[in-house]
């Protein structure tokens, strides 16, 4: 079957007619400079300024001449003795405060740097921007928002942070977007990287360096394209080169075989990539990734367009998707791996589909292990069950789902959401953002609401640098603002809240916090068998202090509510809690309780938690084995049940309970008493640990393929257990285990078969299999019928002929235990 193509998660017909206006800058003035090393500016800071002067403060109340080039005396600042504005023509702030700073007869000199009242822009349209600032424009209701301007009076900065837009690609010479494309660092050419000058001193080339004049000029870059800046088209042009093949200096960067960054497969990627024609200009040919990188980071306060949630971030431009708005599933996973090989810490992911994709999974489990945090539209179905890849944010902690509201804090019409896969939601309805060419358009989707958290969370990142993932992640979904309309659609139950996840206005009037809440990440329960319970292991995202583990901080009660008395082994690095209590095994809920006393190792208090457990009484016609029995060291074993009735198999169910420290190493398949052999799991889980109560269900929403473990819930198995169906489940029952790893043990405590038998007709005297058919069996106990559990030993000879007899026609097995996968 084909698989669905992925589509920019947006409703077409909400799509407003782009305007073309084309918002000129002037020309910036080229300047020859001497070959003798020119003075290094001063490098400023990253807060916006007025480029047509600077504030000069002289020794003496008169000002003296000035003999610098492209400087003259303005206007006297009385106020302050010998303070004056010093014009400039054609020459860069950063340059002249250079000259002025190693002039002895000046005090001072400094950017004249624009303030705003409460972090307020001077971009133009910034008043039609309500997801930054609601004040009820337009019909909406005040102060729904992600009170962006609150959180600029701390930061409107994340320069450092590298964010990837796989989408339709981005206009990179857009005039509100240009200054915040990403350069790759490692493919520029070491003839033109020598003369250039990070003028800001935030460790890197950025186009903002670019656009210093320092930076221009033979050797350097030049305005190629003629647009009046220094923009990505400038730095894609062609390099031209002598006969020889050496950089003359003249042109742009490019030329043939330039991989200096050994990413041989994307010569001259030096702001990212196309997939959609595999080439090094990943511009925007749609108009939705245009729209979704100005929400992101359109530069702020630059009296230009609109106001991004950064003003200042390294946007990597990554086209997996054509013109038409659609990808496939191998241009959105090669676009995953370059934007993690190339350092992006965040990837913002404004499309859905609807089906899963174990590809995909594994390309985020990828990002993951790197670190990544993966932002990710709901999608646009009006559906309570988000699609992919938001399902996965249940197996895969580094997906943030995001919904959207309109101005007013309704759901946005058609938005998906998920009271236990959605994350929070954010502005997404009416978004007014760049277009390509230079334009503005409006635009509405949960791809909208996306980029505003993947935004705040880059604001977030770069505010604390030394942060894990998940510690932002934390941070950000532990500081949003209640909505009536998320509440019980959305894991938060709130809309993005910029200046709470930063901190404004905490700690005393301080911008910072000491550190994000700690949270549970998980809660496993588990017990001796399928239907008890005596241990809880939880883990967290903050180390957590062992002297705040009491009793006072912790409940459990029983179905009776009876307190339950716990005793605490926290692990070294604080990260895990195992809690362990006498065996329970009455039927109902078991409630877990932890409050704000518990605090992590910077004193910041717990968010409180609160997680119910059902022990389940043993149904009819539930048969477990005995056990525990140990797994061999990379050997094959069997264990049996006795299924001592005849019962015609309308749907069977396992349920298994393996303590095993690396998943990954085990097949494990079911043999009926008749002979038919499934394979149930295939050498998943990776290095995770154990099955807990593992229900293997074909019934069930997610397949054992693409879980995680420790594997707790239901799970659909590799293989259907519908094969069963209709047979005789009287006889003895095989589960094979087998371990493919040497150097590891571990024990199946137990595993059993939960039987529905089919309903027989009283006139259908045809039994299962040609036998007669046998009254229905009454079963007076919940207890589980017990077999014994004949352990076999095999040596490799027979292992080896088992697995060769298991495998299909065509299906490879090449002995390479660590590496294949069976699929």
């Amino acid at each position: 079957m084909t698989q669905p193509k992925p589509q920019p998660s947006r409703d077409a017909r909400s799509r407003r007619p782009k305007t073309q206006t084309i918002l000129h800058l002037e020309a910036l003035e080229d300047r020859t400079l001497l070959s003798v090393a020119a003075p290094v500016p001063i490098p400023l800071a990253s807060a916006p300024y007025d480029s047509s002067h600077v504030l000069v403060r002289f020794r003496t109340e008169a000002a003296p001449a000035i003999h610098i080039h492209g400087a003259s005396l303005g206007q006297s600042l009385d106020l302050v003795s010998g303070l004056y504005e010093v014009n400039l023509t054609g020459l860069s702030v950063a340059n002249a405060l250079t000259e002025f700073r190693a002039d002895p007869r000046v005090l001072s000199a400094e950017a004249d740097y624009l303030v705003s009242a409460a972090g307020t822009p001077n971009d133009p349209y910034f008043g039609s921007q309500y997801g930054l600032q609601n004040t009820g424009q337009s019909g909406g209701v005040a102060g729904v928002d992600i009170r962006a301007v609150q959180a600029w009076d701390v930061t409107s900065s994340a320069s450092k942070v590298i964010v990837s837009l796989i989408d339709t690609g981005v206009d990179y010479n857009h005039q509100d977007l240009y200054q915040n494309i990403w350069i790759n660092q490692a493919e520029i050419p070491k003839s033109r990287l020598k003369n250039l000058v990070d003028v800001f001193g935030d460790g890197y080339i950025s186009f903002r360096d670019l656009n210093a004049t320092i930076n221009q000029g033979a050797g350097k870059i030049t305005d190629v394209n003629g647009d009046g800046r220094i923009d990505a088209a400038d730095i894609l042009a062609p390099m031209i080169r002598d006969a020889q093949g050496n950089d003359t200096g003249q042109g742009g960067w490019a030329y043939v075989g330039n991989t200096q960054d050994g990413d041989t497969a994307h010569p001259n990627d030096f702001v990212g990539w196309n997939f959609a024609s595999n080439n090094n200009q990943p511009f925007d040919d749609n108009g939705h990734g245009t729209n979704v990188a100005g929400i992101l980071g359109a530069t702020g306060n630059n009296g230009v367009g609109v106001a991004g949630v950064d003003w200042q971030v390294q946007l990597q431009a990554i086209k997996a998707f054509g013109s038409n708005g659609f990808s496939t599933i191998g241009n959105v996973v090669a676009a995953i791996g370059y934007s993690v090989k190339h350092g992006a810490k965040i990837s913002n992911n404004s499309w859905a589909y609807r089906a899963p994709s174990y590809s995909l999974f594994t390309a985020i489990t990828s990002a993951r292990a790197a670190g990544q945090i993966f932002v990710v539209a709901a999608g646009n179905n009006n559906n309570p069950d988000p699609d992919y890849p938001a399902n996965y944010s249940g197996q895969l902690d580094n997906i943030v789902a995001v919904t959207a509201v309109d101005r007013s804090g309704n759901l946005g019409p058609n938005a998906n959401y998920g009271a236990n896969s959605v994350a929070l939601g954010a502005p997404g309805v009416d978004i007014v953002s760049t277009a390509p060419g230079g334009g503005y358009s409006s635009y509405t989707g949960t791809s909208q609401a996306t980029p505003f958290v993947t935004g705040v969370l880059a604001l977030v990142w770069n505010q604390h640098p030394d942060w894990t993932y998940k510690q932002v992640i934390a941070q950000v979904l532990s500081t949003t603002t209640p909505l009536a309309s998320l509440n019980g659609k959305t894991i938060t139950g709130g809309i993005v809240n910029a200046a709470a996840a930063l901190g404004a206005g905490s700690n005393g009037g301080g911008h910072h916090v000491p550190g994000p809440t700690p949270h549970v990440l998980t809660a496993v329960f588990s017990g001796p068998d399928a239907h008890s319970l005596n241990r809880i292991l939880l883990t967290f995202d903050q180390a957590i202090d062992p002297n705040t583990l009491t009793q006072a901080n912790f409940s459990l009660f029983n179905p009776s509510n009876q307190s339950i008395f716990l005793s605490f082994t926290p692990s070294s690095d604080g990260l895990r809690l195992e809690l362990d209590f006498p065996v329970q095994t009455a039927p109902g809920n078991y409630t877990l309780g932890l409050n704000a006393g518990v605090h992590d190792a910077n004193g910041d208090a717990l968010a409180p938690f609160s997680r119910a457990f059902a022990v389940v009484a043993l149904p009819s016609n539930t048969f477990t084995s005995a056990g525990p029995t140990p797994i061999p060291n990379q050997g094959t074993f069997f264990s049996t049940i006795n299924v001592d009735r005849d019962l015609p198999i309308a749907s069977l169910n396992v349920v298994l309970n393996i303590a095993y420290p690396a998943d990954g190493d085990l097949l494990i398949h079911l043999q009926a008493p008749d002979g038919t052999d499934i394979l149930l799991v295939n050498q998943r889980g990776g290095s995770g640990s154990n099955f807990v109560n593992t229900v293997l269900d074909g019934n069930a929403r997610t397949s054992i393929r693409f879980a995680s473990a420790p594997f707790a819930g239901s799970f659909q198995p590799e293989t259907p257990l519908s094969t069963f169906a209709g047979k005789n489940a009287r006889g003895v029952w095989k589960l094979w285990v087998v371990d493919l790893r040497t150097g590891r043990a571990g024990v199946l405590n137990s595993w059993s078969l939960v039987i529905t038998p089919r309903v027989v007709s009283p006139s259908n005297t045809a039994g299962v299999s040609g036998e007669k058919a046998a009254p229905p069996a009454v079963n007076h106990s919940n207890q589980a019928r017990v077999a014994a559990v004949d352990a076999v030993f095999l040596s490799e000879k027979a292992i080896h002929d088992w697995r060769n007899s298991l495998l299909p026609t065509g299906w490879p097995f090449h002995g390479d235990h660590s590496t294949d996968r069976w699929l």
